[in-house]
This record gives C-alpha cells, sequence and structure tokens, in this order.
C-alpha cells in the first residue's frame, strides 16, 4: 500500500489509500503480536532444559523438573538462561564429569538448582571478587532482574541455587 500511495496520481484516492495502509499496518503489528505471545507461551521449559545437555563432553546429564506448564513467561527465559550459563560454565571450568538441573514449583516459590561435582572452584573468583567470572556476574544479573535470590555452593561440588517468589 506504501508503493501504491506513492505511485497514485489522483488526488482523490490519497486519503483512502492511506486510511487502507494505516489500516493494514495495524492488522500486521497485532498479527505479529500475537504470533509472538503464542511462542512465548510455547515454550517448553522442561524441552529447553532438557536441550542443554552437553553432547560434545564427557558430562553426564540429568534433570530433575517438578512444575506445572503454566510458568510465567520472564521466569522461562530467566531459568533457561540462568541454566545455559551455568552449564557452560561447568563444562569451561569444571574437572567433575556430571551436571544436575532441578526446577521445582512451591507453593509459594520457584527453585531452580544447577551443580556440577567438580572440585575446581574458586570461591573469590566465582563470588566476582577477583573481577573475573562473567558467568556468574550474567547468572547474578539474570536472577536480580527477575527479582530472586541466588546462592552459590563450591564445596562438595558446584551449585548455583536461586529462588523465585512466586507473585
Amino acid at each position: 500500500m506504501g508503493a501504491i500511495g506513492v505511485i497514485n496520481t489522483d488526488e482523490r484516492l490519497k486519503a483512502p489509500i492511506a486510511d487502507l495502509k494505516s489500516t493494514l499496518d495495524t492488522a500486521m503489528d497485532s498479527m505479529r503480536k500475537s504470533v509472538h505471545d503464542l511462542y512465548d507461551e510455547s515454550v517448553d521449559l522442561r524441552q529447553a532444559l532438557a536441550k542443554l545437555k552437553p553432547t560434545d563432553s564427557a558430562f553426564a546429564f540429568s534433570l530433575e523438573y517438578d512444575c506445572e506448564d503454566n510458568l510465567p513467561r520472564d521466569v522461562k527465559y530467566a531459568f533457561i538462561a540462568i541454566a545455559k550459563e551455568a552449564v557452560n560454565n561447568a563444562v569451561k571450568h569444571s574437572n567433575g564429569d556430571e551436571i544436575r538441573i532441578i526446577v521445582r514449583e512451591h507453593p509459594a516459590f520457584y527453585q531452580l538448582e544447577i551443580m556440577d561435582n567438580g572440585t575446581s572452584a574458586d570461591e573469590r573468583r566465582l563470588s566476582g571478587e577477583t573481577g573475573d567470572g562473567i558467568g556468574i556476574k550474567n547468572i547474578k544479573e539474570r536472577v536480580a532482574a527477575i527479582g530472586g535470590t541466588m546462592r552459590i555452593k563450591a564445596d562438595d561440588g558446584f551449585m548455583i541455587f536461586v529462588t523465585l517468589m512466586k507473585k
């Protein structure tokens, strides 16, 4: 419609063409939003987390999932990003051979745990005190963005424990 409006020379058609273009633009924006919303709602957290299994390493991988499927979209995306970063960190930095992800839904909160059985964790680096640990910094930022809390344990393996209160 934009091209037709540009090549149109009939003054009587300028306003109707502009109105039609505006209506079509609004309709397309509405359709894009609907498709985007459908996609966001259709993200399966369990499947997305299962796909994080490292395929090019010797890590054994397990996923324990105890949640309803109707988690809020921002929680799904945050948990996926957090778990992805944690799994990548484990593969790069851990001397372990097992990664475990647990997602639980409780009456008042959601819980995400990512752990490995490695023994090479340096707590100062992992806490961000040394300026290194960009992955942990990214995880902390994502947890803060959704209003959650995070704990890191680096004894007897490495664990990131995220809690998010339900709204």
